[in-house]
């Protein structure tokens, strides 16, 4: 988690590092909800690609071993059956591991689902103060960061 914060966070900045860190210190609210649980293993997938050393056409890496406990788990019926920010934040994070980890098809796919849940969503739509759905500042800032 520290390496996605440190090393891709700053370029990407999808994810709000507080409100991530203090849901992670539950860990069993990260259990509970299956969005919430795919989100954080992409975190931990992306941050050991960044953070990893060794060859990069070694296919043994931690991020690949967490990569295939997520696609193995992975559903793609139930995370298209309802829209959510953490989903999309989950897919943003899968179509660009897969684009870094050579599997460009796959990757464009999960940012085209992203783009089609954000548009879904109304991530398109810049709302004013007086609109109850997104009365909280920093509510409005992720929807703008999600959908950039």
């Amino acid at each position: 988690v520290d390496s996605y914060f440190y090393l891709y966070h700053p370029s990407y900045p999808l994810i709000h590092e507080k409100t991530f860190r203090s849901r992670c210190a539950v860990f069993s609210e990260v259990r509970s909800a299956p969005q919430w649980k795919f989100l954080y293993y992409m975190v931990l997938a992306m941050g050991a690609f960044c953070s990893y050393a060794g060859s990069p056409d070694e296919d043994q890496g931690l991020d690949l071993q967490i990569w295939n406990t997520v696609r193995k788990e992975l559903s793609t019926i139930g995370i298209l059956e309802s829209g959510t920010l953490e989903q999309i934040q989950t897919l943003a994070l899968m179509g660009q591991f897969l684009q870094k980890r050579d599997r460009p098809n796959t990757g464009y796919n999960m940012m085209g689902v992203a783009i089609r849940m954000a548009l879904g969503l109304g991530l398109h739509r810049d709302f004013t103060e007086k609109t109850p759905l997104t009365a909280n500042t920093l509510s409005r800032e992720m929807r703008r960061r999600i959908w950039w």
